[in-house]
């Protein structure tokens, strides 16, 4: 089986990423609604669609004050950094902002802050409050390139993060995107590999998608097919395959750090 080490080289992952490997990183879930409905989506059917908060693992009500919800966090001094997502929390772009603001005053300018958007909700102005806010990463899960193309004045990296999913239409979609990309100032690509969880190991079954363990057997060989593409064409992409190992070592290291048992 291809290793994320085999497809990605000596590239490295961005900082968010290696942070996240290293345990330093907080997540918080600023929202569990969402604009659109993947299938790929890993929350959990019940949930999806709910206005509540989850920082750290604890779930908070819509209207909770980020000084309740985010103390614990600016407190800690092992976390370095934070991963806001949803849902889309760009659904509730104040409620966004607010975040970024109290971290970035209770933490300063060296905490790490990267955003999750979908980009549906991406304008001028969403993309200039961004860049006042100074976050310093935006991964957006996107084939879209009037997305892209809205954010080419960003002021911080922008990483285009999808799942690698084994389907050709789907490859010819991302081949496709791919040209664009360095256009618009996006120069990495992270692709995670197809996890199959509770929710959708019956959804890709029915697709057609092979299942070994947790993961869709072919989605490492389509990473490779991708930054074959790239070196081809001489594309200045960089390519980050987050395998389920790393996925489950990012998880495992998050855990400890909500636990306190991170060293």
């Amino acid at each position: 089986m291809e290793t994320a080490r085999a497809i990605t080289a000596d590239i490295q992952p961005p900082t968010g990423c290696q942070m996240c490997m290293n345990g330093r990183k907080a997540q918080l879930h600023l929202t569990l609604e969402c604009n659109i409905h993947c299938y790929f989506c890993p929350i959990k059917e019940s949930e999806f669609g709910t206005d509540v908060m989850e920082v750290r693992g604890r779930k908070y009500d819509a209207s909770t004050p980020m000084a309740v919800m985010l103390d614990d966090i600016v407190n800690d001094p092992s976390v370095d950094g934070a991963a806001i997502s949803g849902g889309e929390p760009l659904m509730h772009p104040e409620r966004t902002y607010q975040a970024i603001e109290y971290l970035r005053l209770r933490r300063g300018p060296q905490f790490h802050i990267h955003l999750y958007s979908n980009g549906i909700a991406i304008d001028a102005a969403v993309l200039r409050r961004l860049n006042a806010l100074k976050i310093n990463e935006l991964r957006v899960n996107s084939l879209k390139p009037r997305i892209f193309s809205q954010l080419a004045g960003a002021q911080f990296q922008v990483v285009c993060e999808i799942p690698c999913i084994p389907d050709p239409r789907y490859l010819e979609r991302l081949c496709d995107l791919l040209p664009e990309l360095p256009r618009y100032g996006v120069h990495a690509l992270n692709l995670n590999e197809l996890e199959a969880t509770e929710e959708t190991r019956q959804i890709y079954l029915r697709k057609g998608f092979a299942i070994e363990g947790n993961r869709a057997v072919e989605s490492a060989a389509y990473a490779r097919q991708i930054r074959q593409f790239i070196a081809e064409r001489d594309l200045d992409i960089s390519v980050f395959f987050c395998n389920f190992e790393i996925a489950e070592k990012i998880r495992i290291s998050r855990n400890r750090l909500e636990n306190g048992t991170l060293s």
